[in-house]
């Protein structure tokens, strides 16, 4: 009994999609956790020190996601 491709998941077919496809989850993951750590780290900072930035407190996750010039 022989197996065409039809009967096999995309994933089976392109590993090089499977691949890709963990690849960008990765990247993924990285960047929440680099927004996590800048979040926790300005919220650490003290506000003299953030005004000095040009932030306010309020703005962190803002700035933390996309830079102080960020949308």
């Amino acid at each position: 009994m022989s197996l065409s491709t039809s009967h096999l998941s995309p994933a089976a077919v392109a590993p090089g999609r499977l691949f890709a496809g963990i690849g960008g989850i990765v990247a993924a993951v990285r960047e929440h956790l680099r927004i996590r750590r800048a979040i926790r780290d300005l919220n650490e900072v003290s506000p003299a020190l953030l005004k000095d930035m040009g932030i306010g407190r309020s703005e962190i996750e803002r700035v933390a996601r996309y830079g102080r010039r960020g949308a």
